[in-house]
């Protein structure tokens, strides 16, 4: 919420620009070199969560376009999926920042309208994001199958007696 870029809104975790550097051309008319989005990406995450990441490490679900008043942008967005073996890494956030975990649909789904105090979010990035998320639970579903059975001890290793 502190964010120069969006200021006193929700958004996401962690977030930046690509920056843009000199080079070898006139320096009047360009043109510049920009570093790539995923450097961009692991740049933002060390400078604004301190974590210690590499390219590989990170995971490109989608671009999508975003238009919010004047500002146009080409949003890249990524995620660090948290593998079997991946020790969730040690978030450290500035002094007084706030955190609050949502579930997904309360940010991005159907009935979310337009409240003031989350960020942007443009139709196709709203379905792209959704359809990404339940696309990974679904696969982490299948990969690691849940049983609810309810009971206190859970299953016994014999059959449940019946009567």
């Amino acid at each position: 919420r502190r964010s120069a870029k969006l200021p006193g809104r929700w958004g996401p975790t962690c977030h930046g620009e690509v920056l843009t550097y000199g080079s070898s051309a006139d320096p009047e008319t360009g043109p510049h070199a920009a570093e790539l989005s995923v450097t961009a990406a692991v740049r933002s995450l060390q400078e604004q969560l301190s974590l210690d990441l590499q390219a590989k490490d990170l995971e490109h679900w989608f671009s999508s376009k975003s238009q919010d008043g004047n500002c146009r942008e080409l949003l890249d967005v990524f995620v660090v999926p948290l593998r079997d073996g991946f020790m969730s890494p040690e978030i450290r956030l500035p002094d007084g920042e706030e955190v609050e975990w949502v579930h997904y649909v309360d940010v991005f789904g159907e009935g979310r309208g337009s409240s003031s105090n989350l960020f942007h979010i443009e139709p196709p990035y709203r379905e792209s994001i959704v359809r990404m998320m339940v696309s990974r639970i679904s696969h982490a579903a299948r990969d690691r199958p849940t049983v609810l059975d309810g009971l206190p001890g859970g299953r016994p290793a014999c059959p449940l007696p019946i009567g």
